[in-house]
């Protein structure tokens, strides 16, 4: 049984009401099969709470202003758990949520968005301006998935694939590839200019995991600032520079090319 306590004005807990609770309740997901896996975020503010059952089925409660819980239906809040709309057939292993859109990476090595287009952040390479949100997830526009080609399959291990922050998304490829999508307003996507604006259509971030290039081992990105740890332990960097939080002891504002800290 999956339970939840704390802040609920969002109905987050998934308890059926909007009352915060000190003892932890039952997260009210419609099936009979145990929930195995449960996931929020405090960079969503814990607004929104997923929970898969062994069955692969997920489940979404809490803020659903943008149908980022993925249930088909635009609505202020769900208190008591939906099953996410995916195409028949996808059961999902991972999920990662920015609060306004939600990313479920299913178990065939796809990765299906609901919630907010703005920025790009569905990933589904749909013109911005003017774009609808979406209820019912709609597949990101990765790679084709093949076995064959390991930069096509997003990382499953004990890291996990994403890196999710404000409004860009991050997927580390289990061949050490690594795309992003969603806002490049600090250079964060890559691009030498900023006027490149923003990506709905994933892009590949450098040259790791390419023939005789690092593998991204690891990823993290702060809202501004993104890192990339290799197999041979380099760190790389993209984004914000205006502390020197990239650590090239240089204080520009921003770094849009890869480059090694030092």
């Amino acid at each position: 049984i999956m339970r939840a306590a704390g802040f609920n004005d969002q109905g987050q807990l998934g308890n059926g009401t909007t009352n915060s609770t000190l003892v932890p309740a039952k997260f009210l997901a419609p099936t009979a099969s145990p929930m195995v896996k449960g996931y929020s975020s405090f960079l969503s503010v814990g607004y929104v709470l997923f929970g898969i059952d062994d069955t692969g089925i997920a489940y979404g409660a809490g803020r659903n202003d943008f149908g980022q819980v993925g249930s088909g239906t635009i609505s202020p809040t769900v208190t008591t758990p939906k099953k996410v709309v995916l195409p028949a057939g996808k059961t999902v292993k991972s999920i990662a949520t920015l609060g306004i859109t939600s990313y479920f990476l299913t178990t065939d090595n796809n990765i299906y968005a609901a919630g907010a287009c703005r920025f790009g952040l569905l990933g589904s390479n749909y013109t911005i301006s003017g774009c609808a949100d979406r209820a019912t997830p709609v597949r990101v526009a990765l790679p084709t998935p093949n076995a064959a080609d390991p930069n096509t399959i997003p990382a499953d291990d004990t890291q996990g694939p994403f890196a999710a922050d404000r409004y860009t998304v991050y997927v580390r490829m289990k061949g050490g590839a690594v795309y992003g999508w969603g806002t490049n307003d600090q250079g964060q996507l890559g691009s030498t200019s900023l006027s490149d604006g923003n990506a709905s259509k994933p892009v590949r971030i450098g040259s790791f995991g390419d023939a005789g290039q690092p593998k991204a081992k690891q990823i993290g990105y702060d809202g501004e600032s993104f890192y990339v740890l290799t197999d041979e332990g380099n760190l790389s960097t993209l984004g914000n520079n205006t502390y020197g939080n990239q650590g090239t002891r240089t204080s520009n504002w921003y770094r849009a090319r890869n480059g090694n800290v030092n």
